[in-house]
């Protein structure tokens, strides 16, 4: 199925694709209304057969083929909702397939700007409406103009003057129903929204909880939550009463027809314009209005609120995604393993009307060679290293491996042979030697693992663990220290053998020994031809051994050089590196 297809044609698409299903389904509840017909006629046969006098044998056969009729409509309604609502729920499974695949080709800079809540409640709330859009909607708006199309040519047929009369209340619904439906999809809407900024905060309170109760929040974030929920709950009481309108309106509009009929049609009866049979079948046709004309209301606000999701999701798969490796130019060597890396006045910035985060970044590392970014916190080193990764695009000409342009690739392609270890370790909750093999699905390499683990300092680690590489780590590993999800991303960088190797401060919570074992580790494998490599450190003893280090500060490089160099400058780099010499000796004293 195509994923593309399918965001410029809109979900609605994908209901064409089970076309087959749904037109056997809506095929056997059109027949479904026809045999409805058949009640209210046998019905009248049976009562005009009373009438006249007719055996008990007429009246028999009049009852078995009420009972033959009754159990034939059962099997073709069965048959219809089980086509229906089976392609219903085949619809909102490619569905959910195209979103994610379209959510892991949104840019970094989408889910910058969207909460995380908002995300998972297109996914999974947005996603439960369109169903029922797509299924009980459509099953019961067929169902509901079926069921009228039929009670009308029967309605029209036996007395047209009462019919007139009990469907008169009907003309006076569309008008009311029209005004309720628009503003049921805005309330429906709101609530949706409403329901969005919860799952935001929730996310974000859950994961911050260890913050929340060390601060002593609790009252706080609370409130805010309640002041969320009763957000929420007013949009949802608004949707309510709309809702309640709406079906109020029509359960007073099918008693007040089959009031009329009652008025009219017993004087017509009395007065012999009326046989007893034909009132009988016509009154059985109205009640059968009666349900679908209620059920109606139902359908009506779900299908508002299907509406309502069916849009928020559609605003979803209008963001424009990465491009695709096949609408890229491919003119180039797209070879980058082992080369050397070249930055030209590299600009960045998030907002058009802020300054830029990175201004005009030029330096160059020759393959094998290790650079070190060193600065203040928001100088821009973060940033430069998630556009080195592919994760955010650049000007042509600007960033260059080997000889490649790398906004001439496609980011999946700029992403292949690059190892990042984030500031922020994640892991996900699977078992250890699973999130170290995350890069190689499937490896299983046993002496490459044993060494990506040995290299990145976790070996001691895993005498501590209760199935050691088989433990499972919890959601973002949350079983571990701090310093050993370091240690366990910087493996899975390490197993996936990158010719670029990016490290964000990614040693800053181990200690000055295993750091030093570490970078041992890492100076070794680079000397083997392994990599070219960017480090990031806070903590200046990490890039002492830097070919070159480069300071940055408000995204400008305002010295550079080697550590021995900028040492006998009197700059940032000097000043920070006496404090931790300073903070290093009264550590060892205490």
């Amino acid at each position: 199925m195509g994923g593309d297809a399918t965001v410029r044609r809109g979900p609605w698409s994908l209901g064409w694709t089970y076309r087959g299903l749904y037109g056997i389904g809506l095929a056997c509840l059109l027949a479904t209304g026809a045999s409805n017909l058949a009640i209210p006629f046998l019905l009248r046969r049976a009562f005009d057969g009373l009438e006249a006098g007719e055996p008990r044998s007429y009246l028999l056969t009049c009852a078995l083929l009420m009972a033959g009729v009754a159990l034939a409509r059962m099997l073709v309604r069965t048959i219809s909702r089980i086509c229906v609502l089976g392609a219903s729920r085949r619809v909102m499974a490619d569905l959910r397939e195209v979103v994610f695949r379209h959510l892991q080709r949104l840019p970094v800079s989408w889910f910058d700007a969207t909460p995380t809540g908002d995300t998972v409640s297109r996914i999974i709330g947005d996603l439960a409406h369109v169903r029922s859009l797509f299924g009980p909607v459509v099953l019961n708006l067929t169902n509901t103009f079926a069921l009228y199309a039929a009670a009308l040519v029967l309605l029209v047929s036996l007395d047209p003057l009462l019919a007139f009369a009990a469907l008169v209340p009907q003309a006076a619904l569309a008008v009311v129903v029209r005004g309720l439906s628009k503003r049921t999809f805005r309330e429906s809407t709101r609530a949706q929204q409403e329901l969005a900024r919860i799952s935001s905060r929730l996310a974000e309170v859950i994961e911050g909880l260890t913050v929340l109760r060390a601060a002593a929040q609790e009252r706080v974030e609370g409130a805010r939550l309640d002041g969320l929920a009763e957000g929420y709950c007013r949009a949802q009481g608004r949707f309510a009463r709309n809702r309640s309108y709406l079906v109020a309106v029509m359960g007073l509009v099918a008693a007040g027809g089959q009031l009329c009929v009652l008025a009219l049609g017993g004087r017509q009866v009395m007065a012999g314009h009326l046989s007893l049979g034909d009132f009988v079948a016509f009154t059985s046709a109205l009640a059968m209005l009666s349900w679908p004309t209620i059920a109606l209301g139902w359908v009506l606000n779900a299908l508002q609120r299907g509406r309502a999701a069916l849009a928020r999701i559609d605003t979803l798969l209008e963001q424009e995604p990465e491009p695709a490796d096949d609408r890229v130019d491919r003119t180039a060597d797209e070879t980058t393993r082992g080369q050397s890396l070249t930055v030209r006045n590299l600009r960045h910035g998030f907002d058009a009307d802020a300054p830029p985060v990175l201004d005009g970044l030029d330096f160059s590392l020759p393959a094998g060679g290790l650079l070190g970014l060193v600065g203040p916190p928001g100088a821009g080193k973060s940033t430069l290293l998630s556009i080195l990764a592919g994760l955010r695009p650049t000007e042509p000409g600007k960033v260059l491996r080997g000889d490649v342009d790398l906004a001439s690739l496609a980011p999946s392609r700029a992403r292949e042979g690059v190892g990042l270890v984030s500031q922020e370790p994640f892991l996900f909750s699977r078992s250890l030697g699973d999130n170290v093999r995350y890069g190689r699905p499937g490896d299983q390499d046993a002496e490459r693992l044993r060494r990506s683990v040995v290299d990145s300092g976790l070996e001691d680690d895993l005498v501590q663990l209760p199935d050691g590489l088989d433990t499972v780590v919890g959601e973002r590993g949350v079983t571990l220290s701090g310093g050993q999800r370091q240690r366990a991303t910087l493996a899975r960088a390490l197993h996936a053998e990158p010719s670029l190797l990016l490290l964000d401060d990614s040693l800053s919570a181990v200690d000055a020994v295993t750091e030093t074992a570490i970078l041992a580790s890492l100076r070794r494998r680079r000397a083997e031809g392994g990599w070219t490599e960017l480090r990031v450190a806070s903590r200046l003893t990490a890039v002492v051994e830097c070919d070159e280090i480069l300071v940055l500060d408000r995204g400008r490089v305002i010295d550079r050089g080697r550590h021995d160099e900028l040492i006998e400058r009197e700059g940032w780099y000097s000043r920070t590196w006496q404090e931790q010499e300073r903070q290093r000796e009264l550590e060892e004293l205490a």
